[in-house]
């Protein structure tokens, strides 16, 4: 009777323990791994196990916190004492989920629901990171001399900005070049913006094109690209 009492208030209970096999995804990847449920001193009634993808941005307001999916993995079951419970666990990532940057932050909270007990909690950092079509985007824009802003990868309603800077061909013609990406089947959608000079005008050129896998897949030809489309917003 003593270890139930002290099991329904935490002491000796059943504990939860999500293991991935990395935590450190491309956008659009699984996460695999399993759940370890441990049994504690006594027999434990499990209403529910859960995985949530949460995800934090620190706004100029205050830090924001979202739930990005709810993964249920378990209704209704029982740990016996000392007994240990695997569940495969899976998860697909969005494609066009924001990734980790600056404000933006992710990580997997893992939720015990025990009936007449108290609830266990694991949490998890993860880091999401873009896809290698992307990063090719990301590379072309050094090679042309730009760098990211220190606020590079603000999200907003429109979703998640990157804003370079120049720092060779295009000094004192570029302020700053902002884009937004999103994923399609066959290839990369690109939101671009040119904050440039004109005499002693500051303009915005706006421009939105389509990336095919061909052009993402050769680096010379993507340079020589976004090259051509910055020079024409001058």
């Amino acid at each position: 009777m003593l270890k139930k009492i002290l099991a329904s208030l935490g002491k000796g209970a059943a504990t939860v323990d999500l293991q991935c096999d990395n935590y450190n995804y491309q956008a659009g990847e699984s996460i695999q791994g399993q759940i370890v449920i441990q049994g504690g001193e006594v027999e434990q009634k499990i209403n529910q196990v859960t995985v949530r993808l949460m995800m934090n941005v620190v706004l100029n307001q205050g830090s924001v916190t979202k739930e990005v999916a709810h993964i249920p993995l378990i209704n209704r079951d029982c740990i016996q004492p000392k007994e240990r419970k695997v569940i495969p666990f899976h998860y697909v990532l969005p494609a066009n989920i924001p990734i980790s940057r600056g404000t933006v932050s992710y990580y997997l909270d893992t939720h015990l629901d025990i009936e007449g007990g108290v609830d266990r909690k694991d949490v998890d950092r993860l880091v999401i990171q873009f896809q290698e079509s992307i990063t090719s985007i990301f590379n072309a824009m050094a090679q042309l001399g730009f760098r990211e802003t220190a606020d590079s990868g603000k999200l907003d309603q429109y979703g998640q900005e990157f804003a370079f800077f120049p720092t060779q061909q295009f000094m004192g013609q570029v302020n700053e070049v902002e884009m937004r990406f999103a994923n399609e089947e066959s290839g990369i959608r690109v939101w671009m913006e040119v904050d440039c000079k004109s005499g002693y005008k500051e303009i915005e050129a706006k421009r939105e094109f389509h990336l095919n896998q061909e052009v993402l897949e050769q680096e010379d030809d993507l340079h020589k690209l976004l090259g051509k489309y910055i020079s024409e917003a001058i």
